[in-house]
């Protein structure tokens, strides 16, 4: 009898939604924490091998278990009209910042425009050796962007949330992620046309960003 109503009670807590767990979970029903934690593992995973591109496993489930361990002591502070999405996803970037303060977020840019922004539009008019020199010019542009202007940067084009969204996710205002967004892809532009291609391929890269 007392197995069928733990079981009873564990679909239960299983199957609400992600603000009703987090009521649970200020309430003090630690079952909601393993339920969010089963729901969003993954997604911190996600965020934490992103943000830490060399991170191992063992590393990787501390810094999981941390994340979730910081989300149940902040239950209290979550906004219900928020989704729980950029919530957790901030305290798993702010665990990965704090854990390595390595140059992940460059190197992910760097790819990223590298090659499917700067790299493709180059592909057919500029040999190997230019578009190595370009490569070069981008990363010492991103190695020169602001932290701040970076992480903006990395959250919208890489992850995709709204400037709304980051400034959860960062705890600040949204007039200020996107002065910081504007100002970052200004300077991204501004010192691209400065390298020395094809004038199409600079029109494509300013385009993309």
């Amino acid at each position: 009898m007392v197995d069928a109503l733990t079981n009873k009670r564990t679909v239960r807590i299983s199957q609400s939604s992600d603000h009703d767990l987090m009521q649970r979970l200020r309430d003090g029903e630690i079952e909601a924490l393993g339920a969010l934690y089963v729901r969003h593992a993954a997604t911190v995973n996600t965020a934490l091998r992103r943000s830490i591109p060399s991170i191992s496993e063992e590393d990787l489930q501390e810094l999981n278990h941390e994340v979730f361990l910081t989300l149940h002591q902040t239950a209290a502070r979550f906004n219900p009209d928020m989704q729980l999405k950029p919530w957790i996803y901030g305290i798993a970037v702010k665990k990965a910042r704090n854990s390595c303060r390595s140059s992940w977020l460059h190197r992910w840019l760097l790819e990223r425009h590298a090659h499917e922004t700067v790299g493709m539009a180059l592909s057919k008019t500029v040999s190997p050796a230019q578009k190595a020199e370009t490569q070069e010019q981008l990363s010492f542009i991103l190695e020169r962007l602001p932290k701040e202007q970076r992480d903006v940067l990395w959250l919208n084009i890489a992850e995709g949330f709204s400037g709304e969204e980051i400034a959860k996710i960062l705890g600040i205002r949204a007039k200020t992620v996107w002065t910081r967004l504007y100002r970052a892809r200004k300077a991204i532009r501004r010192q691209l046309s400065a390298c020395v291609i094809d004038g199409a391929g600079a029109r494509s890269a300013d385009e993309a960003l």
